[in-house]
């Protein structure tokens, strides 16, 4: 039988360090590895930093300053410009506003003298009517009281035209119609194919809008059926704006 050699302690406690070593060499490019990126993302940090410290530091040129002073003095006065026009504008506004308030002034207190002028005649013509209406007023009161009388000298006596066309009265029956007791107060010609008698007559009317015979009847006469002598008188030839007579009830 073969015997085993036996290895002693100081053999194996070789072994186990050349184990050892050969573990430590084989970890070590490892860990180069390892300790080798970080320093390079270090290298590349600074490399940017530098050029972001190069760029910052980097001389301006003379053109890029020119440039931005031109730009900004060009803004300047179009800023400038643009406030001048607006004050401009602004100035011109007011100005013809203060130029159209004052022709509005004098317009406006034109058309108040004016309307004062108007308002002052119409006043005064209202006053002048109201006048003659109450003038007109005594006058008719005084002609409806008035009869006729043929030894009256004392009073005017006004004269009437009554045309006869049909040649149908004489001077005694014209005086019996239209109310005179005197015949030699009535006047008779003949024009052509007519009879004019010359009559007196209680009044002078002017016919106004809206009045018939009815109406100025019920002024001059107490009884209102006179109003067929106002239109026999007239031959019904009563129209507004005229003249007519009034003969004697």
């Amino acid at each position: 039988m073969k015997l085993e050699k036996s290895e002693s302690p100081i053999q194996k406690n070789l072994d186990k360090n050349i184990n050892l070593e050969k573990e430590a060499s084989e970890k070590l490019p490892q860990q180069d590895e390892e300790q080798t990126q970080p320093t390079e993302q270090l290298t590349e940090k600074s490399d940017t930093q530098k050029t972001i410290t190069q760029e910052k530091t980097k001389p301006i040129s003379n053109k890029d300053t020119s440039k931005k002073l031109t730009d900004n003095t060009s803004l300047s006065k179009r800023q400038l410009v643009t406030a001048v026009l607006v004050f401009i504008f602004a100035l011109f506004i007011i100005l013809l506003h203060l130029n159209t308030r004052e022709s509005w002034i004098q317009q406006n207190l034109r058309i108040e003298k004016e309307a004062q002028a108007m308002m002052d005649s119409a006043n005064a013509k209202l006053s002048e009517n109201q006048e003659i209406k109450a003038i007109d007023s005594l006058r008719i009161r005084a002609f409806k009281m008035n009869y006729f009388d043929a030894y009256d000298e004392n009073h005017f006596r006004i004269y009437g035209l009554f045309r006869d066309k049909n040649r149908e009265y004489s001077i005694s029956t014209v005086g019996k119609k239209f109310n005179i007791s005197s015949p030699n107060a009535v006047k008779m010609s003949q024009v052509g194919d007519e009879n004019w008698f010359i009559v007196p007559v209680k009044a002078v009317h002017y016919v106004q809008r809206g009045e018939t015979t009815q109406s100025i009847a019920q002024k001059y006469y107490f009884n209102k059926t006179d109003a067929l002598l106002i239109q026999d008188f007239n031959l019904n030839n009563i129209q507004e704006d005229k003249l007519i007579f009034i003969p004697f009830n």
